[in-house]
């Protein structure tokens, strides 16, 4: 196909039998911008599958077009893949695949650039709802990346001897265990009312 267009979408999904599109972040709304037609639902698309997409486009998505979204969050250099399989929860990220390295939630210093620790001098992770620091576990399956930044990384978070690598994101993770994305560590502003995350401000 060509590049991405309005104009020129639905006519080429329909022309090539198109089954699945990828997308990135909203590039998906100027489609939902476009006046309802009775054609929105006459082509063979069964899923839009990629990363970025909110919450409210997701839904009008699959509303309007009768069709899946797939949100997927990847961080490849450091074998962190999840995946919103089922779909259930529009804006989800969802949860890791198999294979794919321990990730853990920890409350975030960002004053200090590091993890909160207890008494014990271990990393304390975020209640359900909570969002905190995306922290994926280094271990032998797992080696370090050579573009791994050294403030980054983390040793006895969860027991000694462990090391963690701190992702530039901020998640939040539900009482069932799925994973949303919040924002950014370096744009989150810190109030004396609590966090600011613009994601949530945009939206």
């Amino acid at each position: 196909g060509s590049d991405f267009s309005v104009a020129t979408f639905f006519p080429e999904v329909r022309r090539y039998g198109a089954t699945i599109v990828f997308y990135a972040g909203d590039m998906l709304r100027e489609l939902i911008a476009q006046p309802p037609s009775p054609a929105d639902r006459s082509h063979a698309l069964r899923l839009f599958a990629g990363s970025g997409m909110r919450e409210d486009l997701s839904r009008e998505v699959r509303e309007r077009f009768g069709v899946g979204v797939l949100e997927i969050y990847a961080s490849t250099s450091h074998h962190v893949v999840m995946v919103n399989a089922s779909g259930e929860k529009p804006g989800a990220v969802g949860r890791p695949l198999p294979g794919t390295a321990e990730v853990i939630i920890a409350r975030w210093d960002f004053a200090k650039g590091e993890p909160v620790r207890d008494a014990r001098g271990l990393a304390t992770q975020c209640a359900p709802g909570e969002p905190g620091a995306a922290l994926v576990r280094l271990d032998s399956r797992y080696n370090d990346d050579p573009r791994m930044e050294a403030h980054r990384l983390f040793t006895r978070v969860l027991e000694s001897g462990d090391r963690f690598y701190a992702l530039r994101d901020v998640l939040m993770r539900d009482e069932d265990g799925d994973h949303f994305f919040v924002g950014t560590i370096a744009d989150t502003v810190v109030r004396p009312q609590g966090l600011v995350f613009p994601r949530a401000i945009e939206d």
